[in-house]
């Protein structure tokens, strides 16, 4: 098993060709672009930064599939791939004034359950996940680190258990 981690802007139409170009066959692919905004009520939000988000969040991780499709049909893959897209459970829920940000993650989201409905039975898996409530920068704007929400990792189960009810992802 070999795997290789390129980072790189997914906003930069160039560098993900090249890198998908470059790598040969893929295998697996890990989206896990994000930014995010202020801590703000959704009215106050300019829009340039509403436009910025989504432009990270959910054009740039399309273009990754995209990208990885194309050179896909191009080049003849006939093995399966499998396409992960590192999600938000704000994409399912209201915790917080993130709007822009949830907004992104769950168009990405909806996008990536059809794109899986497109591609699935031609060898493409795609999907999203979100990995829980995690202390990181952008969680950190929102939840102080003694903050008692990290206390339970559980907790964030009770915003979206309904989400991965009657889906079916061939893995």
């Amino acid at each position: 098993l070999e795997v290789i981690v390129y980072a790189a802007s997914v906003i930069d139409n160039a560098a993900i060709q090249s890198i998908i170009r470059g790598t040969g066959k893929i295998d697996i692919v890990v989206s896990a672009a994000a930014i995010c905004h202020t801590v703000t009520p959704p009215s106050t939000i300019a829009a340039s930064e509403v436009s910025e988000i989504l432009q990270t969040n959910t054009v740039g991780p399309f273009l990754v599939i995209s990208t990885i499709l194309h050179e896909r049909a191009i080049h003849g893959w006939d093995h399966e791939v499998k396409v992960i897209y590192v999600s938000s459970a704000l994409s399912h829920t209201h915790i917080c004034h993130l709007s822009a940000y949830a907004a992104s993650k769950a168009a990405m989201n909806l996008l990536c359950v059809h794109l899986n409905m497109e591609w699935n039975a031609r060898g493409v898996s795609i999907f999203a996940i979100h990995p829980g409530l995690i202390h990181t920068t952008l969680t950190g704007k929102v939840f102080p680190q003694d903050s008692p929400i990290w206390e339970d990792g559980e907790l964030v189960l009770l915003f979206f258990p309904s989400y991965f009810r009657n889906r079916h992802f061939k893995m």
